[in-house]
């Protein structure tokens, strides 16, 4: 196998070149290596951000979580804020099995903030704190929808996927309370 070259590309008093007449092109032998340069090798080392969203400037966040969730027969959503007004957690109750469950997605802003800061410098902090809020709110919503394409396709149910959100009286999800139980499912101790 030949590969073609342009005249253009390469000049014609390369010695391993070969030029086809019938083409009209010079060919490479199939053993000759093209050295082609490393792009990536002549970047300054810089720390790419990894983090879905972290330029987000989306607007309609929590329209999009909560259309996707009532659309799925979520009842009664409310926003938790905190003290800034900002929404920090996301309750909702679903229709299962014949019961309402309540779950509740808490955004966690605060962690998001921490791994922005790590990965960038910011002009100051509340364009920090205001993006990490984009950026968390805009990964729950990424996430919302792709769960409920699982649900849509019958992969996973409802439940399955929002299990650890699953709320108690104490207003503490499932996950919460199995942090706090250091993870031991119920009958089982810390023994070996």
């Amino acid at each position: 196998m030949n590969i073609i070259v342009t005249t253009s590309f390469l000049p014609q008093s390369k010695p391993h070149l070969r030029y086809d007449r019938r083409s009209r092109r010079w060919l490479l032998p199939t053993n000759f290596a093209i050295k082609r340069p490393n792009h990536a090798a002549a970047r300054l080392p810089t720390k790419n951000m990894a983090l879905k969203n972290y330029t987000s400037k989306s607007k309609n966040t929590f329209d999009v979580i909560q259309k996707c969730l009532a659309s799925h027969g979520a009842q009664k959503l409310m926003f938790d804020y905190n003290d800034r007004g900002q929404v920090i957690a996301l309750s909702f109750a679903m229709n299962v099995e014949g019961r309402l469950i309540g779950f509740k997605l808490p955004a966690r802003l605060d962690q998001v903030e921490i791994v922005l800061k790590t990965e960038r410098r910011w002009s100051n902090a509340e364009e920090l704190r205001d993006q990490a809020y984009r950026t968390g709110w805009a990964n729950i919503r990424d996430w919302v929808t792709a769960q409920m394409a699982l649900v849509d396709t019958r992969m996973a149910k409802v439940q399955e996927i929002f299990l650890p959100y699953m709320m108690a009286k104490n207003g503490k999800t499932l996950y919460e309370s199995m942090e706090d139980n250091r993870f031991l499912l119920p009958g089982q101790s810390t023994e070996k």
